[in-house]
Parts: structure tokens; sequence; C-alpha cells
């Protein structure tokens, strides 16, 4: 299985509410999940279902994908908003795994999703992974049980390098 982990497009520096939960994308950041969704698409990747922070900025980066044909589904999970625990990620892309549903995406913040990442393939957070808006890190699951330090890293690119 593999696990496309996406930080949301480029947000607006504040939103008419004050919060930081309801800060949008801005045009920018629109047009970098548009050409991220064309990337996927002229790779083939598909996806079953895109997972998404509750955060506005991160669901309309998600919706994009969706829109685009990269999944058929979008999911919120609370546990990609910023903070979110880990552990809980973690089990629940185990048991995504374990039932055999097939590749997801997870639109989410950093430092959470570089922190996945390097738990995935390291076994702990280094901090040595760079994650920009609209970038992918992208993970094979281990199929042996264990998904913590025994994945692989197969792809992490920047919007810039995305035609």
């Amino acid at each position: 299985m593999r696990l496309y982990l996406i930080r949301h497009g480029k947000a607006g520096s504040a939103s008419p509410s004050g919060r930081d939960a309801d800060r949008g994308l801005t045009g920018h950041g629109r047009e970098q999940c548009r050409r991220l969704a064309h990337t996927f698409r002229a790779l083939e990747i598909h996806c079953k279902t895109v997972f998404t922070s509750p955060l506005r900025r991160a669901r309309a980066s998600a919706e994009i994908l969706v829109a685009s044909g990269v999944a058929p589904f979008l999911e919120e999970l609370d546990e990609l908003a910023p903070g979110g625990p880990l552990d809980s990620l973690l089990t629940h892309v185990t048991q995504w795994r374990d039932d055999r549903f097939g590749d997801i995406a997870l639109v989410g913040h950093v430092p959470d999703l570089v922190t996945c990442a390097e738990r995935l393939v390291w076994g702990e957070g280094r901090g040595r992974l760079h994650l920009p808006t609209a970038g992918v890190i992208s993970i094979e699951l281990s199929t042996d049980g264990r998904i913590i330090g025994g994945s692989l890293l197969f792809w992490l690119t920047s919007p810039t390098l995305l035609p």
C-alpha cells in the first residue's frame, strides 16, 4: 500500500475571523494543488480516499484533488489537524493497510506530516525531511506487519518540480 502525505497549498496569512483554522488557500495555493492533481493523473496515481485535516486550507486542497479525480472520496480526520495524535493516525493507517483498502492520501500540515513520514521510515522523527506547501512525501508501507521503521520512502517532491 502506498501512502501520499501532502501538505496543503499556500494559505493566506490571515482570515476574516482571525482564527488560524479558517485560513483559506491563496490563488497560488489553489494553482499548486491543481498542478499536483495534474501530476497525479499523469503518473496514473489513484487513491481510494483522501483523508484531510479539518482546517480550511487542508480541506480546500483535498477537495481539489478529489474534484480532479485523484480519489473518489474525501474524509476528515481530526488526527490530521496540527498537533493531532500521531499514534492514533498511524493506527488508522495500519488498519487501512491491513484491511487492504488500497492507496490513500493524507492532506495536512507540517511538522506533523514530516514526523509521520520519518517515523514510518526510520522509526523516529529526525527533523531531516522538508515538505513545502503542496509538496508530497510518498511512502510504501511495509507488509510484514509493522509499518513504523519498516516503510520505504519512494518519492519526495516540491511543487516547483511539477509541470
